[in-house]
């Protein structure tokens, strides 16, 4: 029987222990260590203004070091814990294009545990067109900043998905009306505004949570000109199995990308940081592809698995899978509840036996005793029998 409970999304301050109880028998404990990465000022920013990052880990009981990485891949931070310290701030003092995501790290004993992802959204993008990566875990977000004003004309957002050919409309505004959101028909309640009236120019829209096949072309257009254009690539991990495995079957994981371009590169890392296996992709073609990894549960080590997107040799986006095995617990734990069983009823039989041993022994005793003083009362009797004979003979003599 299962007994499994999932939580999503994770909170920052879910952090805690988690302890999985039957009985007074403890099957299971779960120590979960959060972590986030905070912005100061938390909203768009402009080329050229600071920007204060922080990211912030929930407990520290082991030498712990955050690491912050920026799009190229470089580190230009980084910093050991104590238990008193448990965070580490980077100012950026330019908000530049190409270093638009930036990424913190945490490293318990030299190893990766953690990535968290933040993404610089900016607000000179007229006239451009960018490519973002987002993965399909960790309610991730797209925004959509279209700078557009719509004073004077028609204003809309449209989407060309990677796995369609055709262009879909997904939200419009006239003439400062209020927002029309038109692309609830596959978004649902994923798609929203920041706000109902468009401010002047203002036309932002927000994605939440991303999933995998939102990939593709999204575009601001005011009247006939196309404003901006931002192309998602996506990235997801699965398993076959999905669910938790037992200890021993092998797990085949799946590293998934919407759109491959040239110089674009996936790789699995295992949890010591080394790369197990990747795949380069020499060309442009308009559609996914991805990089399978077997792996064997019996490692009890190595349960961490990470994807990394690569492109022109910086890395783009950080996917970790955590690999949950069935026996990693619960047979040690039954085991050792099952042993301590044993050893408490071989106690109790050999207790019983040596009870019943004195019993009998005490018994044996006992009779013993009664026929000895069974066999006194008889001499005694034929004592006292010839006495009284031996008077009466007495008599007659006389």
């Amino acid at each position: 029987m299962n007994f499994n409970v999932r939580i999503a999304p994770v909170l920052f301050g879910d952090a805690g222990i988690y302890t999985c109880s039957l009985e007074s028998n403890t099957f299971l404990t779960i120590k979960l260590i959060t972590v986030k990465v905070t912005a100061e000022p938390p909203d768009t920013v402009t080329e050229g203004d600071t920007v204060t990052l922080s990211c912030s880990v929930s407990d520290v009981t082991a030498p712990t070091r955050l690491v912050w990485i920026n799009g190229d891949g470089e580190t230009v931070g980084d910093k050991t814990l104590t238990g008193e310290e448990k965070s580490l701030s980077l100012i950026l003092h330019k908000a530049e294009r190409s270093r638009e995501k930036w990424t913190c790290g945490v490293f318990d004993q030299d190893r990766l545990r953690i990535v968290a992802p933040y993404y610089q959204e900016r607000s000179d993008l007229h006239d451009k067109v960018y490519t973002v990566y987002r993965s399909d875990i960790d309610h991730s977000e797209l925004k959509l900043i279209c700078e557009a004003s719509a004073e004077l004309s028609k204003t809309k957002w449209t989407w060309k998905p990677h796995f369609q050919n055709q262009v879909m409309e997904i939200a419009t505004t006239d003439k400062s009306q209020p927002i029309i959101i038109s692309g609830r028909s596959y978004f649902e309640n994923r798609l929203r505004t920041t706000q109902e009236i468009l401010n002047v120019s203002n036309f932002n829209l927000r994605i939440v949570p991303v999933q995998f096949e939102d990939a593709g072309d999204y575009t601001c257009s005011l009247g006939s000109h196309q404003y901006v254009t931002i192309e998602l690539i996506t990235v997801r991990v699965t398993a076959e199995p999905p669910d938790a495995v037992t200890e021993g079957d092998n797990v085949t994981l799946t590293c998934s990308v919407s759109e491959v371009s040239e110089s674009m590169r996936l790789v699995w890392i295992n949890s010591d940081g080394e790369t197990v296996d990747e795949k380069i992709f020499m060309e442009w073609k308009n559609e996914g592809d991805s990089l399978q990894l077997i792996i064997p549960t019996d490692d009890k080590i190595r349960r961490k698995w990470t994807c990394v997107l690569f492109h022109q040799s910086r890395p783009k986006i950080f996917i970790p899978y955590y690999l949950q095995v069935k026996n990693d617990f619960t047979s040690e734990r039954i085991i050792l509840v099952i042993t301590r069983s044993l050893v408490l009823l071989i106690f109790m039989i050999l207790t019983v036996v040596f009870c019943r041993r004195m019993y009998e022994i005490s018994a044996l005793v006992w009779i013993a005793q009664l026929s000895e003083m069974n066999k006194q009362l008889q001499l005694a009797a034929n004592n006292y029998c010839q006495a009284i004979q031996n008077s009466k003979s007495m008599k007659e003599g006389l």
